[in-house]
């Protein structure tokens, strides 16, 4: 009944419903203290919200699972050693440069979510402890920052892809190409009175319907008007007829 009236609360009461309305609403109906939050507790009950959002098929933007995987990564075991002070780090000065954010968030790929038959051991561990509380506030500065971070690497990546992009090596002389379509039409008509576009091709190869039919297109263009096309029915057999010379 709780995680009911959470909900109500967020899609009635809030303007637009976001990861940070999410969390924000969460901190307050459990009552935790503000400036100073729970990550392990606000990540639990944030997921068990989307959980309850899916279930009701409720429709949720990107960010907001985003920003479920990087609370996660908070949550993880790695956050009682070497991120805890990065994490802290960024939540202090609010650079970017003060933390690796492409390794900090590279993990959250499916390599780290791989089953494995072995248990691994346990290594016992002093957690080490916390430089300064951590507020809402700075909870959901570093979860932007780290969603901007992650939206300009996706953009980077990109634009990288489109600069990779090759054009194809195959190239076609299409006056050649143009001549040699004609030259068939023209010896077909020699010996019969009709032809059909698939009688011309006799291939169901793509590249060899499209590399017969761009020269038909050519052919058939009022500033040359060697042949005409036509066709009786929508997705019909497409009849090729040959103009004689001098035939307007």
């Amino acid at each position: 009944m709780a995680m009911q009236n959470q909900i109500h609360d967020i899609v009635f009461n809030s303007d637009d419903v976001t990861w940070q309305s999410m969390l924000y609403d969460l901190v307050k109906q459990s009552n935790m203290n503000p400036w100073d939050i729970n990550i392990t507790e606000l990540a639990d009950r944030y997921l068990e919200l989307l959980q309850t959002f899916k279930k009701m098929d409720f429709r949720i933007s990107g960010k907001v699972v985003l920003a479920a995987a990087i609370l996660l990564k908070l949550k993880s075991t790695r956050l009682l050693s070497e991120d805890m002070s990065e994490f802290d780090a960024l939540i202090a000065s609010g650079q970017e440069s003060q933390m690796d954010s492409d390794s900090f968030y590279d993990d959250l790929g499916h390599e780290n979510f791989q089953q494995n038959d072995e248990t691994p051991g346990l290594m016992p561990r002093t957690p080490q402890p916390r430089k300064r509380k951590v507020s809402i506030y700075d909870l959901v500065g570093a979860l932007q920052q780290a969603l901007e971070v992650k939206n300009r690497r996706v953009l980077r990546h990109r634009s990288y892809e489109a600069a990779m992009i090759r054009l194809p090596q195959k190239k076609v002389d299409i006056n050649a190409l143009i001549e040699k379509i004609y030259a068939k039409v023209s010896a077909h008509f020699r010996l019969k009175d009709s032809l059909t576009f698939d009688e011309l091709v006799q291939s169901d190869r793509k590249d060899d319907k499209l590399y017969t039919f761009i020269p038909l297109l050519h052919l058939s263009h009022v500033d040359h008007r060697k042949i005409d096309l036509s066709q009786d029915r929508q997705f019909g057999p497409i009849n090729i007829s040959l103009i004689k010379p001098g035939t307007s």
